[in-house]
């Protein structure tokens, strides 16, 4: 929804006049999400915005191993520290 709120913003000002470069500025996007929208019709840019929750992820595969991954580096930054070498050195 956040996607189709912004094309709507975007050919709002338009039609009020504002340069592509100040939409950008002012929406806080780069000026190539600005001329994308703009040279989207609204029933072009809510097909988009549907195929953008069903299309399948490059990294989906991957998920389960960074989640396991990222449980591991928190359990490891909280173990005790290890002992170096100078402290048994007398």
């Amino acid at each position: 929804m956040e996607k189709l709120y912004l094309y709507i913003k975007i050919h709002q000002l338009k039609d009020q006049g504002f340069p592509k470069s100040a939409l950008a500025r002012k929406l806080g996007v780069c000026r190539n999400t600005v001329y994308t929208y703009l040279g989207m019709s609204l029933e072009e840019a809510t097909e988009w915005i549907a195929t953008l929750d069903t299309r399948r992820k490059k990294l989906e595969p991957y998920h389960a191993f960074a989640f396991c991954l990222e449980g591991f580096f928190i359990n490891f930054k909280t173990a005790p520290t290890v002992t170096t070498y100078s402290n048994f050195v007398s």
